[in-house]
């Protein structure tokens, strides 16, 4: 039943996820027929027409993040950048780690639940007899909320897709993409070339593209194809000799690289968040040497940004890490951190679970060489994996694995070996995994 005129947020939520038969059903005509029913989108957001930073009334510069991995920090990191320049910024991620209130960010905070509320009732006003999925409803109130707030930026993280993702009714004014690897190969593509055309779909004329390193030959010549102004990380965009070197706006724009490993983030995504900045605040800052100190000052703070759920250190055990990665892209560069980070001599746990559509074969192997002790768990989840085929996937790949019933047992029996032996300690696997783990986690520190 619909939810009466101001209903809580939680009875919002409960009436949007039993809107549509299906979690996910890739396409824009539903949606987009809903957005042009929304006036305030139509004006903001929709359709793309060229940035003009002195006219008023103005559009907000739109960016949107999409890629396999990275996208969330990266997003994280230019919504940061930007409001340290006072800019007025919003951001769009997903999925949440405790609040849905997460996902939908106005300078720098959480969204309001009344903000949120009125932004629902707008999209059920719209959409009539319309079918929406749960991401379609509830990215249309966050565009809702943005279009409201007189914003300077807009960040747009982009769901699985790309394509056919919901945020991609949006025409944005800078398009990123961080990474592209296999995962959600049911809805993308079978290889990473049929996987990058699918996300490559964000991509539009005359827009500006920025690339992460080693993207596959799909979205290279597409891109290509668009636009002139493609940037990479690896090529014009680089960290080389002590400096990093910036293409966009002006050819040799370069900072100092000192910092640059000051935090736990890649340097891909790094590199993105910083040459994005300088494409964003370019107009607005105007002369080359101001932008370059202003880059130069901006960039040991992305570095060393924490990022929720991005290898985040929990206060509770010194060498305890919480991370939502979840395919074997992401395993890799937990390999990778591993390998760089624990003491001569010292062990790597891992507290592992997984959804049921996940390559955890994929990150077993990637993990293999780096990882002492492995305690999985199937999650309190109806798309969790079983925990038989995490078992299956795990065992053979393993040193030690040990098994339970919950995760929170798993967690529990991870801490206290880790304690006794100074291990290093990951918890990963996805979102879920980090979200429970935390609830866990914040329970035994206020026992």
């Amino acid at each position: 039943m619909k939810p009466s005129h101001g209903a809580a947020l939680a009875d919002w939520l409960d009436y949007i996820s039993g809107l549509h038969s299906t979690e996910i059903e890739l396409g824009l005509q539903r949606l987009s027929e809903v957005a042009q029913r929304m006036p305030a989108l139509a004006k903001a957001f929709v359709p793309f027409t060229e940035v003009c930073i002195d006219a008023a009334p103005r559009r907000p510069v739109c960016v949107t993040v999409g890629g396999t991995n990275g996208k969330g920090s990266t997003v994280a990191m230019l919504e940061h950048a930007l409001l340290r320049q006072g800019l007025r910024v919003g951001a769009y991620t997903s999925p949440h780690i405790h609040v849905f209130n997460e996902r939908v960010m106005l300078q720098g905070a959480w969204v309001s639940d009344a903000a949120l509320v009125a932004a629902f009732e707008v999209v059920e006003n719209a959409r009539g007899g319309i079918s929406l999925t749960y991401f379609e409803f509830t990215t249309l109130a966050a565009l809702q909320v943005f279009a409201e707030a007189q914003l300077d930026v807009v960040i747009l993280e982009v769901g699985l897709g790309g394509r056919l993702d919901a945020v991609n009714i949006v025409d944005a004014d800078l398009a990123i993409l961080t990474s592209v690897d296999l995962d959600h190969m049911e809805w993308l593509g079978d290889t990473v070339e049929q996987i990058g055309a699918e996300k490559a779909g964000i991509f539009r004329a005359g827009q500006a593209i920025l690339l992460g390193e080693a993207m596959p030959q799909s979205v290279l010549t597409r891109a290509r194809s668009l636009t002139a102004a493609v940037v990479q990380v690896g090529e014009g965009l680089r960290e080389e000799g002590g400096q990093v070197h910036l293409p966009w706006p002006q050819p040799g724009l370069v900072c100092d690289s000192t910092g640059m490993r000051s935090g736990h983030l890649p340097q891909n995504n790094v590199l993105l968040a910083l040459q994005a900045s300088a494409w964003v605040l370019a107009p607005r800052l105007g002369d080359k040497a101001l932008l370059q100190t202003t880059l130069q000052h901006l960039l040991p703070s992305l570095a060393s940004l924490a990022v929720p759920g991005r290898l985040e250190r929990h206060p509770c055990y010194a060498h305890l890490y919480l991370d939502v990665g979840h395919n074997p892209h992401a395993a890799r560069y937990l390999a990778r951190f591993i390998a760089r980070t624990r003491a001569p001599g010292q062990a790597c746990h891992v507290v592992y679970s997984a959804l049921r559509d996940k390559d955890s074969q994929g990150v077993a192997s990637a993990l293999a060489t780096e990882v002492d002790e492995w305690y999985v768990a199937p999650l309190d989840s109806e798309r969790a994996k079983p925990l038989a085929d995490i078992q299956a996937a795990v065992q053979p790949l393993a040193r030690s694995m040990r098994s339970f019933e919950t995760l929170p047992q798993a967690l529990a029996a991870a801490l206290d070996s880790a304690r006794q032996s100074q291990a290093l300690l990951l918890v990963f696997g996805s979102f879920y995994v980090v979200e429970q783990a935390k609830q866990m986690l914040e329970l035994s520190v206020n026992e």
